[in-house]
């Protein structure tokens, strides 16, 4: 309790062996010599062969002076609670990492990888890629940076508030080309839903291709279920349409179909012109 490890060439704690279970550093500053210049000067070091050694070690109220704290290595319980980090560094050996409260200031991207993983910092500066097999857990809290979920087993959760994407336009036949014309989209994610609404405007220079209209979804959804629901209003001067939301399995984008007239194409259901309008709240699981 209260003590100051600052100022090492090396790390200033490293858990070499096996070893630190029950350990605790409350109320401590603990800050590497040249720490913030990246994730390769953190102050703290877990080795990555420990992954399959259950150690609880704890972290409380410490201060790093800014610089870059744990790389967590082969963590494997380690509890980070209400401390001033300027970054941290994880492994896919890392393994029951549990990060709370506190702030998160100087690392600007980082990448989460590992088994277990929960960060819910009270304020984080960096932009997160969750890469691997998770599970891993983000938020809620106050982001900087959005978080991009590039897993590969559908494990993850992520809560944050709505943010703006660029929906890509498609179709199934002949490709369109968006033009003069407007298509934008925000999307919140809660946990493991998706709530992404878009607007499409139709430009002087817009062209719909053929087959079914495809707009791009800010996540691919991991089950390859066929899913319908949520809707569209379209507007074709003055003359409204509605249509049911369609993501037809394991993809990035969604159609549109019509209950008489099928999918919605460049001509159904109607023939579409300048200043007409699509817009849909499409709600998915992946």
């Amino acid at each position: 309790m209260r003590c100051d490890i600052v100022d090492a060439a090396d790390y200033c704690i490293e858990f070499e062996t096996s070893s630190g279970s029950q350990s605790c550093f409350e109320q401590c500053r603990i800050a590497r010599y040249l720490g913030t210049t990246s994730d390769a000067f953190c102050s703290v070091k877990i080795p990555d062969t420990q992954q399959l050694s259950a150690k609880p070690r704890k972290f409380i109220g410490c201060e790093t002076d800014g610089t870059y704290f744990i790389d967590f290595g082969g963590s494997n319980n380690t509890y980070v609670e209400a401390c001033f980090s300027g970054g941290y560094k994880f492994h896919e050996e890392s393994r029951a990492v549990f990060i709370n409260g506190g702030r998160w200031a100087n690392q600007t991207t980082c990448t989460v990888r590992g088994h277990q993983i929960v960060i819910n910092a009270g304020d984080v500066l960096a932009a997160l890629t969750l890469e691997g097999s998770g599970p891993i857990t983000v938020g809620p809290t106050n982001f900087t940076g959005l978080t991009t979920d590039n897993g590969t087993a559908g494990q993850n959760l992520v809560y944050h508030s709505s943010v703006a994407y660029t929906p890509s336009l498609a179709s199934g036949g002949t490709a369109p080309a968006l033009g003069d014309g407007t298509l934008t989209g925000r999307y919140t994610r809660n946990g493991a839903i998706i709530i992404a609404t878009i607007n499409f405007s139709f430009g002087t220079t817009t062209t719909l291709g053929t087959g079914a209209l495809r707009f791009g979804l800010p996540m691919t959804r991991y089950n390859g279920n066929i899913v319908c629901g949520n809707g569209a209003i379209m507007n074709d001067s003055g003359t409204l349409y509605n249509a049911e939301c369609q993501i037809p399995g394991a993809v990035a984008y969604v159609e549109l179909i019509r209950d008489t007239s099928g999918s919605v194409t460049f001509n159904s259901p109607a023939t579409w012109a300048t200043g007409d309008t699509i817009r849909m709240t499409v709600t998915y699981e992946i």
